[in-house]
């Protein structure tokens, strides 16, 4: 359900949402699995600039013992959040765009704060560019040892679109707490509404120096796909 209250005031208009109410059960036990409630305001000025303040109540079932990484477990058990998070960004027209994004609150046992910087170069009609940078901080005060985690995580993407029907998309990603790459490319054809064909490359690598023992691949998957997409009109 989402609920829209506009109020328009020169020259901001603001926007409130009550959306991503969900609830999900567990097959195995019909247990609760994951809660999602997030009241949501948007605000948007006459010169594009945007932003959003949420604020979420959100409730998980942790079935099993899962890791975040390889010291730090987050053991099987229910867990309440309630978090904050805010965006602001400039006019997505315009040949340099930026965005950030600040949230915070809790997670599972312990607390996050993360943040998120995006900028987007339009150079033209058909070549656009994209870099994000992103990083979390995540504590759990409660732990004697291993308590702390920081994630620092590098998006890149590039788009050019050769005409209408055709299209070329580059992404390249790094996460620092594996030291992983992730390269992905995707060539899209599209002879007309509702066909598309895609010619899929990825590429996923440690990057870190390999002394591990044993000894690390070079790769740790590649994939060449080709996909066709129809679309039915009802």
């Amino acid at each position: 359900m989402t609920i829209s209250n506009k109020q328009f005031c020169d020259p901001v208009a603001v926007e409130v949402w009550f959306q991503d109410e969900k609830l999900y059960t567990r097959l195995e036990d019909g247990m609760l699995e994951n809660m999602k409630l997030s009241p949501e305001f948007e605000f948007n000025t006459k010169k594009g600039i945007h932003g959003i303040i949420s604020f979420d109540l959100e409730k998980e079932g942790v079935l099993n013992d899962f890791k975040l990484s390889d010291s730090i477990t987050i053991e099987a058990g229910e867990y309440t959040f309630f978090g904050f998070d805010g965006e602001l960004g400039t006019p997505d027209s315009r040949m340099v765009s930026l965005s950030g994004t600040i949230y915070a609150g809790q997670f599972y046992d312990g607390r996050r704060l993360g943040l998120e910087a995006e900028s987007n170069l339009n150079l033209s009609s058909s070549f656009k560019l994209s870099a994000m940078y992103i990083f979390e901080a995540i504590r759990f005060p409660e732990r004697e040892t291993n308590n702390s985690l920081d994630i620092h995580s590098v998006n890149l993407k590039a788009l050019y679109m050769i005409n209408t029907k055709l299209s070329a998309t580059l992404m390249v990603q790094y996460v620092n707490t594996e030291d992983d790459l992730i390269t992905n490319f995707r060539f899209r054809y599209n002879p007309r509404e509702g066909n598309d064909f895609y010619l899929v490359y990825n590429d996923y690598r440690g990057i870190a120096d390999n002394d591990a023992m044993p000894e690390l691949p070079k790769f740790f998957n590649k994939t060449i796909m080709l996909k066709y997409v129809h679309t039915f009109i009802l």
